[in-house]
């Protein structure tokens, strides 16, 4: 009984060659090793068309990002990029700079808590002060990253749920305009 099934290649495991439609009777193999090699393949073929789905819109993804075509007619250059603050007025700078020395101030703080039994001795006056501007500078820096996280956390709350390229101004604009508002209007005249 001659019928057109599809059939794997006991002889080759090479995944290229797992199916191959053939026009012939079953081959005299057992059945239980016939039903594993079975179920191992319908393990496989359900994954195979994502695969190549997957393959198929990447390489489509890279062609369609291809820019260097001759016909392109439009601005040499980005014409936004001119409006772009330096790199240094980034949000991921503010936040990485703000993270750096607020791990510095809390290392000098815990140094100068654990050394408070050599400094007080030596220079009470001077320890006093090194810990109320350590203090000082430690709770700027924690109430500066809440600004700039709330600030963030709230921008990425609404569309297009990202975060912007441009540093959260601290203190907030709306808040330095009144202070300003009111120093100018307190000087005389």
């Amino acid at each position: 009984m001659s019928t057109t099934i599809w059939r794997c290649c006991f002889q080759n495991q090479n995944i290229f060659r797992i199916f191959s439609p053939v026009a012939q009777p079953l081959p005299d193999v057992p059945p239980t090793l016939l039903h594993a090699r079975l179920n191992s393949l319908m393990i496989i073929m359900p994954h195979i068309p994502s695969f190549l789905g997957g393959l198929l819109s990447l390489l489509l993804l890279v062609a369609a990002q291809d820019d260097s075509s001759a016909e392109d007619v439009g601005f040499p250059h980005d014409p936004f990029l001119q409006y772009r603050p330096p790199f240094a007025r980034s949000l991921p700078v503010q936040i990485l700079l703000t993270g750096i020395v607020l791990t510095l101030v809390v290392v000098l703080f815990i140094h100068l808590v654990f050394t408070a039994q050599y400094h007080w001795p030596l220079a009470p006056v001077n320890y006093v002060l090194q810990i109320s501007g350590v203090t000082t500078l430690l709770i700027s820096l924690i109430a500066t990253i809440h600004v700039v996280l709330s600030s963030a956390f709230a921008e990425s709350e609404r569309w297009p749920y990202m975060l912007s390229y441009i540093a959260v101004n601290v203190p907030p604009n709306s808040m330095a305009i009144n202070q300003t508002g009111a120093l100018l209007s307190a000087q005389p005249g």
